[in-house]
């Protein structure tokens, strides 16, 4: 996923059609965003979206995370799900919340 595919996300999230508008929503100037794009400041976008709260609507860091299986069966319920996507959002990334419970098992282990 680039920038482009990135900005148009979120201008679909907060149903704006203008870059003026987006930067009213996320709160930074319209050339921060011109900037992101022509720089491909991935990285950037991901950390705003973190401290707005919203980086697994706009990255689906959960799409690794599948609430049924290939036979349709359930494996989380639908509360525990939404727990993991919460972890992950607040962690800011999958491998992150994957390394941290990582640590804490290991921690319980001794």
């Amino acid at each position: 996923m680039d920038t482009n595919e990135l900005v148009n996300k979120l201008m679909e999230y907060y149903q704006v059609h203008t870059l003026s508008d987006l930067s009213k929503k996320l709160g930074v100037g319209q050339p921060a965003i011109s900037k992101w794009k022509t720089n491909n400041s991935i990285n950037t976008i991901k950390k705003k979206c973190q401290k707005l709260g919203i980086y697994t609507e706009i990255f689906d860091n959960n799409d690794n995370i599948k609430s049924v299986d290939d036979n349709n069966d359930c494996l989380f319920d639908s509360l525990t799900n939404e727990l993991v996507k919460k972890l992950i959002t607040k962690c800011g990334s999958e491998e992150e919340l994957q390394h941290k419970l990582m640590l804490l098992l290991m921690e319980n282990k001794k």
